[in-house]
């Protein structure tokens, strides 16, 4: 398949869906999911169900396990608002002056 450079704005289910998608079609290109969050990708349905139990673990929240997008080559950027897409430029533009180019955008922000 083709080298083109993937972001996908969202760490929510739909993007890291998409991201694990794209791996499992036999992408190769660099895939990118930026998200909000400070942390890797959790299950928010599992942390407001737990939040009355107090199991709010990472093991017991989170989607997958670090060195899993590792394994496959998927960054994930923690932390980051993309504040702007560029559309002319093909970037998408954080709101700390970041700027992240793209051959495909996927906006899965929910």
């Amino acid at each position: 398949m083709s080298t083109a450079r993937v972001v996908i704005v969202g760490s929510g289910i739909a993007g890291i869906t998409a991201a694990e998608s794209l791996r499992a079609a036999g992408f190769t290109g660099p895939v990118t999911v930026i998200g909000e969050e400070p942390a890797l990708p959790y299950r928010r349905t599992a942390l407001s169900k737990d939040l009355l139990a107090a199991d709010l673990s990472d093991d017991k929240i989170r989607l997958r396990k670090p060195e899993f997008w590792a394994e496959r080559d998927i960054e994930i950027i923690t932390d980051c608002v993309i504040a702007q897409i560029d559309a002319d430029a093909r970037e998408a533009v954080a709101g700390d002056g970041r700027r992240f180019a793209y051959d495909a955008l996927v906006l899965a922000t929910g």
